[in-house]
């Protein structure tokens, strides 16, 4: 086999250039047959027109098979996040085939990522030995340099030369660019960004790395939508490497837009008011915001004129929670919206939760008893079991009517995103908690309890898809038993939004309650225009 080189592209000295041109032939030589002893202990060495040819003399292998089979192996095993047996299963590969550069590549990406840095870097060197062109060592060794050894004129050394081979190489312009931010050159880095970012909309990194800078510049808003644009062009996070990055790109999100939303509270409340003036002129009914701090946290509640007394709708909202104020305020105006177009075409209803019904009363009772057995004194069982479910069952009935107003909500008014992801979190923490509290989960019925499951998986799937990624509240059901039917439930209210008709949210709200046996507990009664909720 016969490796031919540039001699100038030969690294000795990873830290140190050494120019094997300017020296005689027999010491460059002996520098090169030390550099690449790696490959075996049989070469031969010529230099000639400034390139050297290295003969290496293999004996025929028998064993290939096994080494593209543990290198296929290894690779899976990378992926995967087990570094140590990728590790093992590449340094067989190259034991068979010690010339396997992308072997060589991964064994030093996987020894990097089980935190051996001596023998990554190594093997890395040994790479660009064989494949001087090789832009992924390039960048890989700069990034070892660079965030391990803090030698960041080293490290920029291999990043410009990753991009000499490679310019359009997006990681390579990632990495540079964060190098930048140490050496305080922002809009250096800010163009390193934006160029990979174009190179390569789909690359999570960029985006991640940008939105970073923007933070640290004081300028939240555009870090926030830098977010929002790699979460719209469909990033790739496809693999263990890049899952930790999505986890944390999801949590620099809601602190982004809990930021943004407590910053821009007024941008936000405009936006807040010029939806409540078009409720107003659609319904031809004026509405009225209300300030009501007795309402539970981060909760309004709206009355549309239609079944108050005062000729106006009522939205009353507690004003606590100031970066969800627009959030909570924007759904009830959908809310009184989507009514008011439901009864344009006389398809309103009245929902009613049925608090007598003998289902209800016998799912207390089972609970109850089960509580006294346990040693609970028997009111304080009743008193806790009835406080849960009723608490619980009327919310979760409604969960149909919920979704459909967060998604018009999100499509109408995007002004408001920053406020309604941050609403949606504490709303998701909210479905949680009856769960979670040990004190509250244990006077749950177990009938009550895999409502409140299947609802707030089939909710937070919806809420999931509809932000486009940008939220992960589906991974806490993961395990539930009615996970399935969350699912299915999800699906067929992402595929109301697509083809949504005045009216439907209260076929969608039967549906549910079919779906999880729950008719006795919910009353829906067609309504006349004229008529009043009963």
């Amino acid at each position: 086999m016969q490796i031919i080189v540039k001699l100038k592209d030969v690294i000795i000295d990873p830290a140190k250039p050494v120019d094997l041109t300017a020296m005689p032939a027999e010491k460059a030589i002996a520098l090169l047959r030390k550099a690449y002893g790696f490959l075996a202990a049989n070469m031969t060495f010529e230099i000639r027109d400034e390139m050297v040819f290295i003969t290496v003399d293999y004996e025929r292998r028998q064993d290939e098979a096994i080494a593209k089979d543990c290198f296929d192996r290894g690779m899976k095993q990378a992926k995967a996040g087990r570094y140590n047996k990728a590790v093992d299963l590449f340094t067989r590969t190259l034991k068979i085939v010690p010339e396997h550069t992308e072997a060589r590549r991964n064994l030093a990406m996987a020894l990097k990522n089980a935190d051996r840095l001596l023998e990554a870097k190594d093997h890395l060197v040994d790479v660009l030995r064989l494949s001087p062109e090789d832009s992924w060592a390039y960048v890989l060794l700069g990034n070892i340099y660079a965030w391990h050894e803090n030698d960041l004129d080293t490290a920029e050394r291999f990043y410009r030369r990753a991009l000499d081979f490679a310019p359009k190489d997006t990681y390579a312009l990632t990495n540079y660019a964060a190098l930048k931010i140490e050496r305080k050159d922002c809009e250096g880095a800010r163009a390193l960004f934006e160029q990979a970012i174009v190179l390569e909309p789909k690359h999570p990194n960029p985006y991640y790395g940008l939105a970073t800078l923007l933070n640290d510049t004081g300028k939240p808003s555009e870090s926030l939508a830098t977010l929002d644009r790699m979460f719209e062009n469909a990033a790739a996070f496809d693999d263990t490497r890049t899952i930790a990055l999505l986890k944390e790109c999801r949590e620099f999100h809601l602190r982004l837009s809990a930021q943004v939303a407590d910053a821009d509270h007024d941008r936000l409340w405009t936006a807040v008011l010029a939806c409540r003036d078009e409720v107003s002129r659609s319904t031809a009914i004026p509405v009225e915001l209300v300030e009501d701090n007795s309402l539970e946290d981060t909760t309004a509640a709206s009355v549309p004129a239609w079944r108050g007394t005062s000729g106006r709708h009522v939205v009353r909202y507690n004003s606590r929670g100031k970066s969800v104020v627009p959030h909570i305020v924007g759904r009830e105006l959908e809310r009184i919206r989507m009514e008011h177009e439901a009864r344009q075409v006389g398809k309103n209803c009245d929902l009613r939760y049925v608090s007598n019904n003998p289902e209800r009363a016998k799912v207390i009772e089972a609970h109850v008893q089960r509580l006294v057995r346990s040693g609970t004194g028997e009111a304080d069982a009743r008193a806790c079991v009835k406080k849960v479910t009723d608490t619980l069952m009327p919310r979760l009935l409604l969960s149909a009517i919920d979704v459909l107003l967060e998604h018009r909500l999100w499509t109408r008014i995007s002004e408001l995103r920053p406020s309604q992801t941050v609403g949606l979190y504490l709303h998701a923490r909210q479905k949680r908690n009856p769960l979670d509290q040990p004190d509250v989960s244990r006077a749950l019925p177990g009938y009550v309890r895999s409502a409140q499951e299947t609802s707030g998986a089939a909710w937070a799937i919806f809420v999931d898809r509809m932000s486009g990624g940008r939220t992960a509240h589906a991974a806490e059901y993961v395990r539930i038993p009615g996970s399935s039917l969350a699912r299915e439930l999800a699906d067929g209210w992402l595929k109301a939004t697509m083809d949504f008709h005045p009216g439907d949210e209260y076929d969608l709200v039967r549906q549910f309650v079919q779906a999880l046996g729950l008719e006795p507990w919910l009353m829906i009664q067609p309504l006349k225009n004229g008529d009043k909720k009963l």
